[in-house]
């Protein structure tokens, strides 16, 4: 299984820590980057074939991942049009590279390693990790799931009140939704301000259409997104809870 990890953005919210740094690159705890812990809880999980989205400081991230992960199958695609984009543009340009079942995930997020395993392992073949416990906000990637689990609305527009839960920001698709959000993706750049938009936006197009999207409870696991100067204060100082260097080894 592929995976399709997203780093291009500028992450103009954590400056000045990435007035020149990618926030993938931010250094968190012994020694490791956001990025190495990601690509290592990849590794710790069997998938070692990784399309590299990248844009802001790409020869940064370039160098890093050749000097420290070594053994890592990686295809680089480069957004040029980084600073005027979304993630829903980065995604679009991994499109011809996806030959199958693929992972979906951003690079700014530090999570349990059992989360990958788990979806992995779940009969559902298109899966969206959310997180139903611990509260959320306007900011948030909302979702409402069914009675069934699947996700039928998400968006940061869903009222907090309306929310089931929120999204991670890490997506299994093995069925026929990760065709159908290709060309969503497709149609919404060509036809519309896609490219300026989040990749949600297009699930939420392909749930409408008539397919699902599971959600899976994470909640027990630890998991956050790093967005903020706090974010990231926040997670250095509960390193711990992901396992340190421990959770990569």
């Amino acid at each position: 299984m592929q995976v399709v990890l997203l780093a291009a953005g500028e992450a103009t919210r954590l400056r000045p820590l990435t007035e020149s740094l990618p926030k993938s690159l931010l250094p968190i705890a012994d020694g490791k980057t956001i990025l190495d812990f990601t690509l290592d809880n990849l590794r710790w999980a069997g998938l070692k074939q990784v399309i590299l989205v990248t844009g802001f400081e790409a020869d940064q991230i370039r160098r890093h991942v050749s000097v420290r992960h070594p053994g890592l199958s990686v295809e680089w695609i480069h957004n040029e049009r980084f600073s005027s984009t979304n993630n829903s543009h980065s995604l679009w340009l991994a499109r011809q590279s996806v030959k199958g079942p693929f992972i979906l995930l951003d690079a700014d997020i530090l999570f349990d390693r059992r989360i990958l395993p788990l979806l992995l392992g779940l009969r559902p073949e298109d899966v969206l990790a959310v997180r139903t416990a611990g509260g959320w906000s306007e900011e948030d990637m909302k979702v409402r799931l069914d009675e069934h689990g699947n996700v039928r609305r998400i968006g940061k527009d869903i009222r907090v009140d309306h929310a089931t839960g929120e999204s991670i920001g890490i997506e299994k698709f093995g069925g026929p939704f990760g065709k159908a959000l290709f060309e969503k993706l497709e149609h919404r750049i060509k036809s519309q301000n896609g490219s300026r938009e989040f990749y949600e936006a297009s699930f939420q197009a392909v749930i409408e259409a008539g397919l699902h999207l599971h959600g899976f409870d994470i909640s027990p696991l630890p998991c956050m997104e790093i967005d903020t100067v706090e974010d990231y204060e926040k997670a250095r100082a509960d390193m711990n809870q992901f396992g340190g260097a421990s959770s990569v080894r």
